[in-house]
């Protein structure tokens, strides 16, 4: 399903230093749908992380940049995330 918001989400994509993507918005209007379609069809790896579900992941993005960078690897390697 084609939306408006895919465009955004490639134009995004294109810019030579972007900014990490947050995304706010109404409750079940598409988002995680969208963000992970684009991610399937543009990046080779997904990790979907949901801070409501994962409470250790919510503490590690309340961290230094260079913390949630060694965490993530972290978390892929010893949790096994979900890779799409």
């Amino acid at each position: 399903m084609y939306r408006k918001f895919d465009d955004q989400l490639i134009a995004w994509k294109q810019k030579n230093n972007h900014l990490p993507l947050l995304i706010k918005g109404a409750r079940f209007v598409g988002k995680r749908y969208s963000v992970l379609n684009f991610a399937k069809a543009n990046y080779e790896h997904v990790i979907e992380i949901n801070f409501e579900l994962d409470m250790y992941m919510k503490e590690v993005f309340e961290q230094n940049v260079g913390t949630v960078i060694q965490s993530l690897k972290a978390y892929k390697l010893l949790w096994n995330a979900f890779i799409y």
